[in-house]
């Protein structure tokens, strides 16, 4: 009677571990967490541009990138148009030239910079992997706040248990969290704004791309193998140690 009781209570355990939607693991030595909810693998560290900025001698680092992407293709429009002279005639090209402009201090980039930082991190295989992102939605359309259409939504409903506005719930998961980010979606109706979330108050909505906003990255599924849930560990050493004191006896 006593076996069962003790079963029951591992049983329960290692049922939230594995009810859990956010697992952290890590690759290469970089701290990941794991989202089942939207299948991808968040950085712990959400605003890891500033922090490897501060690693590096600055202007390096931004050349570096600069120097990986120094073009991004999007839907054209004035921002990456060219002017024809004499007639003074836009001729949006879809080609944006990207510059220091698109890096400020602290972490804060545009929609541009923050696609070449992206690149960046594939280049150089940051974390054993080379399909990092910017997070994505399924419908550019869906503005204002409960929206879980969007992979930053559902982190912070879903996943986190926000409330529209108000900010982001504390948590041990991820650090460094900044007030807005960029999606990697174009706000289609007018290409000139990208979709963003802000973290502060769980409001989902569009901006022009040439603010500067932050970057959290995202790769699709897990980098490597996750661990079991420590509950599921605690089950199974429980249940062995119990069948070991019944062979003694």
């Amino acid at each position: 009677m006593e076996i069962k009781k003790i079963l029951g209570v591992l049983v329960g355990l290692a049922s939230t571990g594995a009810n859990a939607t956010l697992i952290p693991y890590t690759s290469n030595g970089v701290a990941l967490v794991y989202s089942s909810v939207s299948d991808v693998t968040w950085l712990a560290d959400a605003n890891l541009f500033d922090t490897m900025e501060t690693r590096q001698i600055a202007p390096s680092f931004i050349n570096s990138i600069i120097s990986d992407t120094p073009y991004i293709y999007d839907t054209p429009n004035y921002f990456d148009g060219e002017y024809s002279f004499p007639e003074g005639n836009l001729n949006p090209s879809g080609r944006y030239k990207v510059t220091g402009y698109d890096f400020l201090a602290g972490g804060l980039m545009t929609w541009y910079g923050a696609i070449a930082f992206v690149n960046y991190l594939n280049t150089t295989n940051y974390a054993g992997a080379n399909q990092w992102r910017l997070p994505t939605i399924s419908d550019y359309a869906n503005q204002g706040y409960s929206q879980l259409d969007g992979e930053i939504g559902q982190l912070f409903y879903k996943e986190l248990g926000g409330i529209a506005s108000q900010a982001i719930p504390e948590n041990d998961y991820f650090h460094s969290v900044k007030f807005a980010y960029w999606y990697g979606s174009e706000y289609l109706p007018n290409p000139i704004n990208s979709s963003m979330f802000y973290t502060y108050d769980g409001a989902q909505t569009n901006d022009n791309k040439t603010n500067h906003l932050y970057s959290w990255v995202v790769a699709p599924g897990q980098l490597s193998e996750v661990p079991l849930p420590s509950a599921l560990w605690f089950l199974l050493t429980g249940v062995f140690s119990i069948r070991l004191l019944k062979f003694r006896r």
